[in-house]
């Protein structure tokens, strides 16, 4: 437990972050709004990893590859 939550309750939000995700992407068609919604989907992933890596390994050594994947996404919204 990561200070008394679950990992099935940050499973349980990160799924609801990723179907929600996937329902812009497929409804919108605003680029922008598409690429909200992207975002989304990879920030859930990205705390998946995170989470399963703590979980398994008791190592939160990824954070900074996950650090790398928002701030590029970020980036590349930011510049278009």
């Amino acid at each position: 437990m990561i200070a008394g939550i679950s990992i099935y309750e940050i499973f349980t939000l990160t799924s609801i972050l990723f179907f929600i995700g996937i329902y812009g992407f497929i409804t919108r068609k605003n680029l922008i709004s598409i690429l909200i919604s992207l975002e989304l989907i990879l920030n859930a992933s990205a705390v998946n990893f995170v989470v399963i890596n703590k979980y398994f390994y008791h190592d939160v050594s990824q954070c900074v590859f996950v650090s790398c994947v928002i701030v590029a996404v970020a980036a590349a919204e930011a510049a278009l």
